[in-house]
């Protein structure tokens, strides 16, 4: 199988190419040829485990898991669009009552529907996630769990822009989404947005916009919340430092913090600063009627290494973060990275190409280290990761943080923050990859999981040590072969689990 051959499958091949985990960013095709692509997936994996209950004294079992999928990709002039979808039967050897199926889906589309006008950005995902920061979380186990559902998120953000007259330009701008979990009503939600603005049709020094906008959250098992805001943006560019400062202020009305409602001014500043092409810092900072808000972003690479920090305080108005933790802290610092850049200028298919890149690690706390929500919440969140390519490979160490509280303390819902006013998330990984041959590849991956309320009894910790090897069979074939020793402690037990998982995968 050869990474360097540019077609529409891209996207597939990404996991079969990255089969050196991290280090193999710079093998990687070039950006989708354009066109209509289809690939479909077949893939068995058997997986034997000490420990099939989750429980201190535990059992051994064997699951047999057949997956079929397809993966399609298209590019044109004016429209980019990825899938890649595959529907998997868990089989149990010994307790047959435990059968079950599960879904996994990322699809993405951005398109041009109306020459420089009109403008549709989409996107769809399954993921596993988890109910709850307090219990097992996915990824970290190949076990079904009472706390791990199906969590399934569409987004769709239609954009249409104009002028009015010669001096001015407009934009309208509407979203919508829903969040769904499987056999639950916590984390359901749906939410909506519409924004008006106008700006120079002839940009110059002196930037600046107006903005009207109007957003609503609403959720099955909680409170749903909005907010009307109307306000002008500035910004001036100050050539010599690299540097472009931007301000704001305008009055907004909420009732995403109190059921009665508030109403205030709104204002806010920021700054981007990008001293060379290898280093930037950005940074802005709001007060809002719910509280303040603030972001901060920062980037440096040498030719061998990428470090990002990234930190931000922000309203949270869907029913889950798809990407959270160690995961999220590993996006940002590829989608960032060059070599993705240069692959895919477009967001959605660098996206979709970042996704692809980090699912093919083995299976760790990876995935979403989070929790479902029933109401709008405030989240804190702190994040660093660092990568450095190796002659034949690569490290990657990442750590983030995230503190969660309920934006209307006084908000009835069904979630962990009906418990417990603020729930504290972490995770660390530390991963090492190394091409062993053209066509195989080991992964070592450490990585560390927590979530914790204010009651000792909302506690959860999660290790998971995992070495895995990957390789080709020929055009379209691959295998995977993973060992991984997971040890859960929380209040109420602590487990082990010892995992030995063989893979089979064709793409047609």
């Amino acid at each position: 199988m050869s990474c360097a051959r540019a077609d529409g499958r891209v996207v597939s091949r990404l996991g079969a190419c990255a089969v050196a985990a991290l280090g193999a960013v710079g093998a990687m095709p070039a950006a989708a040829a354009q066109g209509l692509r289809i690939a479909p997936t077949v893939s068995v994996s058997e997986t034997v485990t000490n420990n099939d209950i989750a429980a201190p004294h535990g059992r051994s079992e064997a699951i047999t898991q057949l997956s079929a999928g397809l993966v399609a990709g298209m590019q044109s002039a004016r429209t980019q669009a990825s899938v890649d979808y595959a529907l998997s039967a868990l089989f149990h050897a010994r307790d047959t009552g435990r059968n079950t199926s599960q879904n996994t889906l990322s699809a993405s589309l951005r398109s041009e529907w109306y020459e420089r006008q009109g403008f549709l950005t989409a996107s769809a995902s399954i993921r596993q996630g988890a109910v709850s920061a307090f219990g097992a979380q996915p990824g970290l186990s190949t076990l079904p769990s009472a706390n791990v559902t199906e969590v399934r998120s569409l987004q769709a953000a239609p954009r249409w822009e104009g002028f009015l007259g010669p001096h001015l330009r407009f934009g309208v701008n509407a979203a919508a989404g829903l969040t769904d979990a499987k056999n639950t009503d916590t984390g359901d939600s749906s939410n909506s947005a519409l924004g008006i603005r106008l700006s120079p049709a002839r940009p110059g020094p002196l930037g600046w916009s107006v903005i009207a906008s109007r957003n609503h959250s609403g959720f099955d098992a909680g409170k749903g919340s909005g907010s009307s805001r109307v306000f002008a943006t500035a910004s001036y560019p100050l050539i010599d430092l690299d540097l472009r400062l931007s301000g704001s202020a305008g009055w907004e009305r909420s009732d995403v913090a109190s059921s009665q409602g508030q109403s205030g001014t709104t204002y806010g500043l920021g700054f981007d600063w990008t001293p060379s092409p290898r280093t930037q810092v950005s940074a802005n900072w709001d007060k809002r009627a719910f509280g303040e808000t603030y972001r901060l972003a920062a980037s440096y690479r040498t030719p061998l290494t990428v470090w990002s920090l990234n930190g931000s305080r922000a309203l949270t108005d869907t029913g889950s973060s798809l990407l959270a933790g160690a995961r999220a802290a590993l996006f940002n610092l590829y989608f960032s990275d060059p070599r993705f850049v240069a692959l895919a200028a477009d967001p959605v298919q660098r996206t979709a190409l970042v996704e692809a890149f980090i699912d093919a690690l083995p299976q760790s706390a990876l995935s979403d280290a989070g929790f479902l929500r029933s109401s709008a919440t405030l989240d804190q969140q702190a994040s660093l990761s660092a990568a450095m390519r190796l002659q034949r490979g690569s490290v990657t160490v990442t750590h983030s943080r995230t503190n969660s509280r309920r934006a209307d303390a006084g908000a009835a819902a069904s979630d962990d923050l009906a418990s417990s006013s603020n729930v504290r998330v972490r995770s660390s990984s530390v991963a090492w990859s190394h091409r062993l041959t053209p066509q195989m590849s080991a992964t070592m991956l450490i990585s560390q999981q927590s979530g914790a309320g204010q009651a000792a009894s909302q506690s959860n910790d999660q290790r998971s040590y995992s070495l895995q090897f990957s390789g080709a069979l020929g055009e379209g074939a691959s295998w995977t072969l993973a060992l991984r020793r997971v040890l859960h402690d929380a209040a109420v037990q602590a487990y082990g689990e010892s995992v030995l998982t063989a893979k089979l995968a064709y793409r047609f």
